[in-house]
């Protein structure tokens, strides 16, 4: 058995990446389970394991798993705020403590918006709490506190039910 495990994204064409066994097997319970399984071609929520070669075929692309196995390997990552949620929601699709821990880290350092966003998307009541509060104190001029930016925007659109 290889120490590195091919892993194949839905880009178009597909690309292949290698990650260590070890660490994906340390900090992903999903990968742990998925790599446990008998040598025979399988599928799970996660993606498919290929007997022949070895890989795995998951539905992430590369600009979405790159920094989830970065994240992995302990790398620092530096990312945008769509980016950021898109990791918080692998953490939770590939049950990675070690992720979760780094995106929750970056929310409590980021806009008001953002870690909301974050913690729904990683279900930290910590974080929801801190940034209900925060709303409240700011709910009648909401530009002030979290200011005019493209985020919010974004953010607004799709939260109109709970503007007044």
């Amino acid at each position: 058995m290889s120490e590195t495990l091919m892993i194949v994204t839905s880009d178009d064409p597909p690309v292949s990446l290698t990650a260590p066994r070890a660490i994906l097997v340390a900090n992903s319970k999903v990968f742990a389970d998925l790599l446990s399984l008998p040598v025979s071609s399988s599928t799970d929520a996660a993606g498919s394991v290929d007997a022949d070669t070895g890989s795995v075929t998951i539905s992430e692309t590369q600009k979405e798993i790159e920094p989830f196995l970065a994240t992995l390997k302990g790398e620092k990552v530096s990312l945008g705020e769509v980016e950021w949620e898109d990791l918080a929601r692998l953490s939770d699709k590939y049950d990675s403590f070690v992720v979760k821990r780094t995106v929750e880290a970056h929310a409590w350092s980021s806009s008001i918006l953002h870690c909301f966003t974050l913690g729904s998307l990683l279900g930290d009541q910590a974080l929801l709490e801190h940034t209900s509060t925060a709303a409240l104190d700011y709910k009648h001029d909401p530009e002030k506190r979290f200011g005019a930016s493209k985020y919010w925007d974004r953010f607004s659109l799709r939260s109109a039910r709970l503007m007044p």
